[in-house]
């Protein structure tokens, strides 16, 4: 019979980790991934958890705690606990030490308190990744729950699959953040060389158009779309703009300097450009 409740148990556990990993990899956000798992946890019957809980996430720049998600926590709770500072509490603790915090009562250590709270106990479940500490999970136990090292053996692997997701999304908000930067900074440097009375045409090594200002699309009667990513007889068959692609393709060949001298035909006018 033992060998039997052994094997279901396990059984159980497997079961709740692998639905835990299926959330973590679908394509709902950081919050809503976290609550859903959050929710999930909790209902975990053979870990007799009390029906409530929440998740912080960390900035270690500014050594703080700030509640993402929460489960039927009380509002004074969700007020008091909005941010904790690293150190305090049971959650600030499991930041600061990265270890796993268990108390089976509201005791002298438990320095977030108000009028008619219930007593209760906790597991703190720090989640950290690579060394560094990426948050906290905070469970609420029964008064005098006893621990067990199958439950916190559990709640590790739970913390590795949570804390491997926020790492994981962590790095997919600043790879955003990149390149919105990057994207803003062309855009300046764009309007910066359109502002130029000088024209500017910049070539690969294949001779084809990487940028373009405005004075020189002007001058070639065309606009940058057309040009950019080709190569100029893609472009154009008049001699004069497959003359200036030999001479590119000789100086990225040779690496040594060239000049040349443009005579361009437009509609309006002719003009000479020396490169």
């Amino acid at each position: 019979k033992a060998a039997e409740l052994t094997i279901l148990h396990d059984r159980e556990q497997q079961t709740s980790l692998r639905e835990l990993l299926e959330k973590t990899l679908g394509s709902d956000g950081l919050k809503e991934t976290l609550r859903r798992c959050l929710t999930q946890l909790i209902g975990v019957s053979w870990l007799s958890l009390l029906p409530k809980g929440g998740i912080f996430l960390a900035d270690e720049k500014t050594q703080m705690l700030r509640l993402l998600v929460s489960y039927k926590l009380a509002p004074e709770i969700i007020s008091l606990c909005a941010q904790i500072p690293f150190g305090y509490c049971h959650c600030g603790r499991a930041a600061i030490s990265g270890k796993l915090q268990f108390v089976h009562c509201v005791d002298e250590n438990h320095d977030v308190s108000f009028a008619g709270m219930a007593d209760h106990g906790h597991y703190i479940v720090p989640l950290a990744s690579d060394g560094k500490m990426l948050g906290v999970l905070a469970l609420y136990l029964p008064t005098n729950f006893k621990s067990t090292v199958d439950k916190e053996q559990f709640l590790s692997s739970v913390a590795d699959i949570l804390a491997g997701f926020i790492q994981r999304k962590k790095a997919e908000l600043a790879l955003h953040d990149h390149s919105i930067a990057l994207q803003e900074h062309q855009r300046e440097l764009q309007s910066l060389a359109d502002n130029l009375p000088d024209t500017l045409i910049r070539f690969d090594c294949d001779g084809r158009v990487l940028f373009i200002n405005r004075t020189m699309t002007d001058l070639l009667d065309c606009n940058a779309i057309d040009v950019l990513g080709k190569s100029l007889h893609q472009f154009t068959s008049t001699g004069h703009l497959q003359a200036l692609e030999r001479t590119v393709l000789a100086v990225a060949k040779t690496g040594e300097e060239a000049e040349l001298e443009l005579l361009i035909p437009r509609s309006t006018d002719d003009r000479t450009v020396y490169l």
